[in-house]
């Protein structure tokens, strides 16, 4: 299974996904399932591991209320 790092913006959902051009992770908002495709998405230890590593690292994110969910809870 995979999961994504998720977080509510004004009631609309943003995942975490990696941005190599900028060598950081950055939000992106969710509307289709090609903006789902773009997400961070690992197993469960994985996604553990980047939600810690941006909490110690990442101060703009960590302001952030994430959760680790399912890839699949956003898929429409």
């Amino acid at each position: 299974m995979s999961y994504v790092i998720s977080t509510l913006i004004d009631e609309q959902v943003y995942c975490v996904y990696p941005d190599p051009e900028a060598n950081k992770f950055k939000l992106i908002h969710i509307q289709f399932d090609s903006d789902l495709s773009k997400a961070y998405c690992s197993n469960l230890t994985g996604a553990l591991e980047i939600l810690n590593w941006i909490k110690k690292n990442d101060k703009d994110l960590a302001s952030h209320e994430f959760s680790v969910q399912l890839e699949a809870r956003y898929l429409r």
